[in-house]
């Protein structure tokens, strides 16, 4: 089963060899002769969403941090590019025989090699809809907070290449040092964390809150519409 196809023809750059030989297990790089075909019920109309939300993702992290594919390391500014030039050619809605044509001559196709029995598991998320209020009252009484804004974000990698491809840490800075940043469960029993982050929103209840904030991602619904 085709697992990844991702990333446009190109070079990678290797950092960690013992983190490289893990990883590559579990992707497997396809000969052009073992590509599938790739084909859409729909007509590929939510595949360029679905590009969308991975360009979001990307956006989001420094242009030069590596992402590995089984034994092969892209940048996340090649990853981008590679979106890019896919999603335009499928905005032009070309039928499925040049999709699979400009797969085959543009991009690297990448199999799941976890297992030996050709089994693997796929998840994915869903955007849910919360009803809440911008303002707090009697029924909406559960704040929802945005990025703090004393929240210190450090990538190691700008101190050292050693770092290369890790996540970069999170925390705060307390008597001139970085310190690890307030968990959940000490936020919701603050009573002035809104002087760090002025809510947002304000949801009815905590079960709400809770899977919005490990969602990461929804939409909330106001009386207002």
């Amino acid at each position: 089963m085709a697992a990844m196809l991702i990333t446009l023809a190109g070079c990678g750059v290797l950092t960690d060899k013992e983190q490289v030989d893990v990883r590559k297990q579990s992707l497997e790089k396809l000969a052009q002769a073992r590509y599938p075909d790739f084909f859409d019920s729909l007509d590929f109309s939510g595949f360029v969403p679905a590009l969308n939300q991975s360009l979001v993702y990307y956006n989001r992290l420094p242009g030069d941090r590596i992402i590995e594919f089984g034994p092969d390391q892209y940048t996340v500014r090649h990853m981008a590019e590679s979106l890019k030039t896919l999603q335009a050619f499928l905005e032009t809605r070309p039928p499925a025989t040049a999709v699979n044509r400009f797969i085959r001559e543009r991009f690297h196709v990448y199999a799941s090699s976890a297992n030996d029995k050709d089994q693997v598991l796929f998840t994915g998320y869903f955007e849910p809809t919360y009803s809440g209020s911008l303002y707090p009252d009697e029924r909406f009484q559960y704040p929802l907070y945005p990025v703090p804004e004393d929240l210190v974000e450090i990538d190691l990698a700008n101190f050292s290449d050693r770092y290369q491809g890790h996540d970069r840490l999170r925390g705060r800075v307390k008597k001139n040092q970085v310190v690890p940043y307030f968990s959940r469960k000490e936020i919701n029993q603050m009573t002035d964390f809104h002087l760090q982050a002025p809510p947002v929103a304000w949801l009815e209840n905590r079960v709400d809150r809770f899977f919005l904030e490990i969602q990461g991602s929804g939409r909330i619904q106001t009386p207002e519409n």
